[in-house]
């Protein structure tokens, strides 16, 4: 996608982390693409602490102490057939193969430093499951964001948004990634709409329906103009 790019800890994240403090931004989430070589059937390399996630949370903790991480519980990234669990060759048993390598996921991301562990697998269970096990290995400060409650695309969502919001004492997440950040983009370079107005409205229209976090590929952007530095 325009003005996106795959960013290694060698290859640009540091210096990008900065220039996105630098105008405010304060959390940062990390997905990671290891190499195919490293994809099995049971997605183990998502348990190695020297993992490239876990190398990655420890660099830039190391670097920038201050900053809020967010990472995934899954195993799509890691599995041969890209699935957020196990798949057994007979099809059945997904939540028992799969809970315990979520739990030593977790863990292996707030041993690393991360400040909020995403469960996004999808899994019955997993939410309680990772939970517990965090706290059994002393991160109970280490916050858990549950998949339903990260809205996606979140300006599609609006109303189920409000509806959270208005009973919830919870905070609410969305995204504006993908399909929002790309008709945002392309309508800004067709020179159909004011790119920076259009994204700040679809901004602003998520922060009134409820979201008071917003994964966004614009964030750097945005940020520089609330600061006023662009």
């Amino acid at each position: 996608m325009p003005g996106c790019s795959l960013l290694g800890w060698r290859h640009g994240l540091i210096d990008e982390v900065y220039k996105a403090m630098d105008v405010g931004v304060k959390s940062f989430a990390l997905f990671p693409n290891i190499s195919s070589k490293l994809k099995t059937p049971t997605g183990s390399e998502a348990l190695n602490e020297d993992g490239l996630l876990p190398r990655t949370i420890r660099l830039l903790k190391d670097k920038y102490p201050e900053i809020v991480i967010y990472t995934d519980a899954s195993l799509h990234p890691y599995t041969l057939y890209e699935r957020d669990g196990i798949v057994p060759v007979n099809g059945a048993g997904i939540k028992d193969k799969s809970l315990r390598p979520l739990c030593l996921q977790a863990i292996a991301q707030a041993r690393a430093g991360a400040s909020v562990i995403s469960v996004s697998d999808m899994i019955d269970g997993s939410i309680r499951a990772i939970r517990d096990a965090l706290n059994a290995e002393g991160f109970d400060n280490v916050t858990i964001m549950a998949y339903t409650a990260k809205v996606i695309p979140g300006s599609s969502n609006v109303d189920i948004m409000n509806i959270f919001y208005q009973n919830t004492y919870l905070p609410i997440a969305a995204y504006q990634i993908s399909g929002d950040y790309m008709r945002i983009k392309v309508a800004g370079f067709l020179k159909k709409v004011d790119l920076e107005i259009s994204m700040m409205t679809s901004l602003s229209l998520l922060s009134r329906s409820g979201a008071r976090i917003i994964f966004t590929y614009f964030a750097r952007l945005a940020a520089a103009i609330l600061s006023g530095d662009k």
